[in-house]
C-alpha cells in the first residue's frame, strides 16, 4: 500500500478502498538503508501482521425488556432484539449489563454470549426488592462491541400478592346510596414497598369494572358515594408497589341499602308458667328500594345476663314460641 520512504516518523496509514464484510489482512515493517539498498535477498522487512473484516462495530441492539411472568422476589428474565446494523459483519453474540441498584455506571456484566449470536434473553437472579436497576445490552461482531443499547430500569422484587376481599365497615351507618369499606394489606409486598391501593366496582346489574378509585399505601378504607339505591354492586381491591397491581381480590358483592327499620310491633302473648309466645309485624322500611325482608331473629335473656339466639327463621314466621322458662324469672 505505501512504502513510506517519504514519511519516516509516520505511525498510522488509512487504507482505502476495502470491500465491506472482506477479511483483510495487513502488514508492516520499519525499513532502513540496508533493507532498502543492500541487493542481496536475504535481507527481508521484518513484517508485524494484522487480520481483520472491513466491518465496523454493529449498532446497539434494543433496550432489554422484562419477559412476561417471568418475575420473582429475587429475579427476572429480559430480552432484547438484534441491532438494525450489524456494521457489515456477522453479529458473533451480545453481553448484558447492570448496575448495582444505586444509579451507578452500568458496568456489571451479567452475560457474554460471543459465539452465541441465537441467544437473546438471560435469567437474571440476585435482585433485592426495593431497589430500582439499570440494564443495558451490547452487540458483538468481528470489528468490536456496539455502544450500549438505551438503558432500562427495572424495580427488584415482584407485585404483591392477592388480597383479601374488601369488606362493609361495620363502624359505619349502611345508608341508601353509600357503601362504606374497608379491606387488609396484602400477605406479601413481593419485596417491594406497597405504594397504594385501587378499588374497581362495577355499576350493578353486573356491569363492566369501569369505576376506580386510588389511595396512598396507608388508606384502608373509603366511603363510595351517589352509588344507585337498590343496586347490588361489585368490589375488586388491587395492592400496587413499584412492580405493578397485584391480582383483584375476590369480588364482594353488597346490595346499596340501609338496615330495615325496627318491626312495627312486638309483643308477648299466651303467657304460661313455663312458655310464651312472641309475635311481630313486619317494618315499615325494608332499608330501600327493591329490599326484601330475608328473615327475623330473636334474642332472648335472663335477668342481666348476656343476649343469645333464641329464633332464626324466614320472613313468612311472624312469631315464636319460647319454651323452657322458670315461672318467677325476669326474660327480656
Amino acid at each position: 500500500a505505501t512504502d513510506g520512504v517519504n514519511y519516516p516518523t509516520t505511525a498510522t496509514y488509512t487504507v482505502t478502498g476495502l470491500t465491506l464484510g472482506y477479511y483483510y489482512v495487513l502488514k508492516v515493517a520499519a525499513a532502513n538503508r540496508v533493507v532498502d539498498t543492500n541487493a542481496l535477498t536475504d535481507i527481508v522487512p521484518n513484517y508485524a501482521e494484522i487480520q481483520l473484516y472491513a466491518a465496523a462495530a454493529p449498532d446497539p441492539p434494543g433496550a432489554p425488556t422484562v419477559v412476561a411472568s417471568s418475575r420473582t422476589q429475587s429475579g427476572l428474565q429480559v430480552s432484547w432484539t438484534p441491532p438494525a446494523n450489524s456494521g457489515g459483519s456477522q453479529l458473533l453474540g451480545y453481553k448484558l449489563y447492570r448496575n448495582n441498584g444505586a444509579n451507578d455506571p452500568i458496568n456489571i456484566v451479567l452475560w457474554n454470549g460471543q459465539g452465541q449470536p441465537q441467544i437473546t434473553s438471560f435469567t437474571v437472579t440476585g435482585l433485592s426488592g426495593g431497589l430500582i436497576y439499570k440494564f443495558a445490552a451490547t452487540a458483538l461482531n468481528a470489528a468490536g462491541e456496539s455502544l450500549q443499547s438505551s438503558e432500562t430500569l427495572v424495580p427488584g422484587g415482584t407485585v404483591p400478592t392477592q388480597m383479601d376481599a374488601p369488606a362493609r365497615d361495620p363502624a359505619e351507618n349502611r345508608t341508601t346510596t353509600s357503601v362504606q369499606l374497608v379491606w387488609t394489606v396484602p400477605s406479601n409486598d413481593g419485596s417491594s414497598p406497597i405504594t397504594g391501593y385501587v378499588l374497581s366496582y362495577d355499576s350493578g346489574d353486573y356491569t363492566d369494572f369501569s369505576n376506580n378509585r386510588t389511595y396512598s399505601s396507608s388508606t384502608f378504607s373509603d366511603t363510595v358515594d351517589s352509588l344507585p339505591e337498590g343496586k347490588f354492586l361489585r368490589f375488586v381491591v388491587y395492592a400496587e408497589n413499584a412492580i405493578g397491581l397485584s391480582q383483584a381480590s375476590p369480588v364482594y358483592r353488597t346490595q346499596v341499602c340501609a338496615l330495615p327499620d325496627p318491626v312495627a310491633s312486638f309483643v308477648a302473648t299466651e303467657h304460661t308458667d313455663y312458655s310464651v309466645k312472641l309475635v311481630w309485624t313486619p317494618p315499615a322500611s325494608t332499608g330501600c328500594l327493591g329490599a326484601l325482608i330475608t328473615g327475623y331473629k330473636v334474642y332472648m335473656r335472663q335477668g342481666s345476663n348476656p343476649y343469645s339466639l333464641a329464633h332464626d327463621a324466614g320472613p313468612s314466621v311472624l312469631y315464636h314460641v319460647q319454651q323452657g322458662l322458670q315461672a318467677g324469672t325476669t326474660y327480656g
